[in-house]
């Protein structure tokens, strides 16, 4: 190698060198920077993420400070942005009483801000899970009738609407949304999705029809007459059932979790975690809206559940065994699916996937015997 490019080769392997190690310590500084700026001198000791609580409980909210260096001005606690209480001195310790502030079920949040000094402000938070503090109202139910449905179809979502059932079938290369004659079972108006898609549940707002899909993470909406396609939207989880309130989309997505969206614009406005008495209700499937409440098809259970939209708490619990009666069944069944309601009359409608029947219901309270 010649003198000058040596010489060269050097120079740059030592620039190099020194680029690499200021940005090294230009890194480091950052690193160390966000670290300092993500501490907080404070940390919950009460709430905690092991305890289950209930609504309308007496919540001690208890805190501890790390760094005794600085101590804040003052620390805020806050739920959904609603400030519980401030501290100014220690110790940092409050009943809360959650009767006050219309706690919800599920999973939850404080946050906790401490104002330093130095006019900056550090948050920690604290998450903890919600139980409803009463057991649902047990309900059996009284058959009224029964007519026929299509075993072909695989009922994801149904609702009642002026005489007519409209369906939403699933299962790759068989999904469709159709509207149904009550008493013959007979298709008069469909239309079925592309064979690489996976229908889902459906709900009707005012002039429209909303259909989920599985896992495409896309909704379709149609005209309610003409079933013609007039728009699509994407969410960001699975679909499973969809509902509505009048004023708001509700949407399940197979886990504890209901998805409030805008019926407009399809933005997500709100969630709401469900739990009884005992723990978060997984697997919500098919939903409808009655009577201000959302009932809710349970995956793989014989039985339906009324929320609470205001707080998520399971209201009550239809126990739907043997509705389906075994001799009735000449082919291949799958699970309860399928909730429809008629608000004239107050009829509930039930079926399930591959059933031959829609079944015509009467909601009765179960009457509970008791030994002596």
């Amino acid at each position: 190698m010649k003198p000058f490019l040596i010489l060269f080769f050097c120079i740059s392997v030592f620039c190099i060198s020194c680029e690499n190690s200021e940005t090294k310590k230009n890194n480091t500084d950052n690193t160390q920077k966000l670290q300092a700026e993500s501490r907080s001198v404070i940390k919950f000791i009460s709430p905690d993420s092991e305890t289950k609580y209930r609504i309308n409980d007496k919540i001690i909210i208890s805190l501890e400070q790390i760094d005794n260096a600085v101590k804040p001005d003052s620390i805020s606690i806050s739920y959904y942005g609603k400030i519980i209480t401030i501290f100014s001195n220690a110790p940092y310790s409050h009943e809360w009483k959650t009767s006050e502030t219309s706690i919800k079920t599920g999973r939850q949040k404080l946050i906790a801000t401490a104002f330093m000094p130095d006019g900056k402000k550090q948050n920690c938070e604290s998450s903890f899970l919600v139980l409803s503090d009463k057991k649902p109202d047990e309900y059996t139910y009284l058959l009224k009738k029964k007519y026929p449905h299509d075993v072909v179809a695989y009922t994801q979502g149904l609702f009642f609407d002026k005489g007519y059932f409209y369906e939403g079938t699933g299962e790759y290369g068989t999904s469709s949304l159709r509207k149904v004659k009550i008493q013959t079972g007979e298709i008069i108006k469909s239309v079925n999705l592309a064979s690489e898609i996976f229908g889902e549940g459906i709900t009707v707002y005012k002039d429209k029809i909303i259909q989920l899909t599985w896992r495409s993470n896309l909704a379709f909406v149609y005209d309610k007459e003409s079933f013609k396609q007039i728009g699509k939207f994407n969410y960001s989880t699975e679909g499973w059932g969809i509902t509505s309130d009048g004023k708001k989309l509700i949407m399940s997505d197979g886990s504890a979790r209901l998805y409030f969206l805008d019926p407009d614009t399809y933005t997500q406005i709100g969630t709401l975690e469900v739990c009884d008495y005992y723990g978060q209700i997984l697997y919500l499937n098919e939903l409808e809206y009655i009577k201000g409440e959302i009932w809710a098809n349970v995956y793989q259970e014989d039985f339906i559940i009324a929320i609470d939209p205001e707080n998520g708490k399971v209201t009550k619990k239809i126990d739907l065994k043997g509705i389906l009666d075994p001799k009735d069944v000449k082919g291949k069944i799958d699970v309860l699916n399928g909730i429809a309601w008629n608000e004239q009359n107050n009829s509930i409608f039930v079926t399930g996937k591959w059933w031959p029947f829609v079944f015509e219901i009467e909601v009765r309270e179960k009457v509970m015997v008791l030994n002596k």
